[in-house]
């Protein structure tokens, strides 16, 4: 493996076969949208509409979301994780935060809080969030070890496991 940081984990038997530098805290970038999408599917219904605004339009990766189009929470899930939405990141967790269809700060960063709540709740000591989509922050990294943490927690929503492609996961 030539990775700098990696880690092989048996879920089965809930141990580390393999590893190299884990639990080095590195920025984690679009890795963060796994923890955006299980926020999604854990607070919205995949059916709630979702308004995006101008705010949304972060820039780099995006799924070409303009102002006032309207979109299914499923949609923009997909968006998140096949196109690596930095967009559909945005207005996913605006929506989550409590404000589907307007600019809200404080839906903003209620949604930050969330998401290094759930990091906590789920083990994960190494990782602090400070946005939605994983664009540069110095106040914003993680670990190997504690993605595979929100990887394993993501793949137990079929949801998730259909988003990101996959058909050989039994939970």
């Amino acid at each position: 493996v030539l990775a700098p940081y990696w880690v092989v984990y048996d879920v089965t038997n809930d141990r580390v076969l393999a590893e190299r530098r884990m639990n080095e805290r590195v920025p984690m970038a679009s890795l963060t949208k796994m923890m955006t999408a299980l926020l999604a599917v854990e607070r919205l219904s995949m059916n709630d509409e979702i308004t995006i605004v101008k705010e949304d339009q972060v820039g780099e990766s995006s799924i070409w979301a303009e102002e006032d189009d309207v979109f299914t929470a499923r949609t923009l899930l997909y968006g998140l994780l096949m196109r690596s939405g930095n967009d559909a990141a945005s207005a996913l967790a605006r929506a989550v935060g409590g404000s589907p269809d307007e600019e809200s700060e404080v839906a903003r960063a209620t949604f930050t809080t969330m998401m290094n709540i759930r990091a906590f709740q789920l083990g994960m000591k190494d990782t602090q969030f400070s946005n939605p989509h994983g664009l540069d922050s110095e106040a914003h990294y993680s670990t190997a070890y504690d993605l595979m943490l929100l990887t394993r927690e993501a793949l137990k929503y079929p949801v998730l496991v259909d988003a990101f492609g996959s058909e050989l996961w039994s939970g």
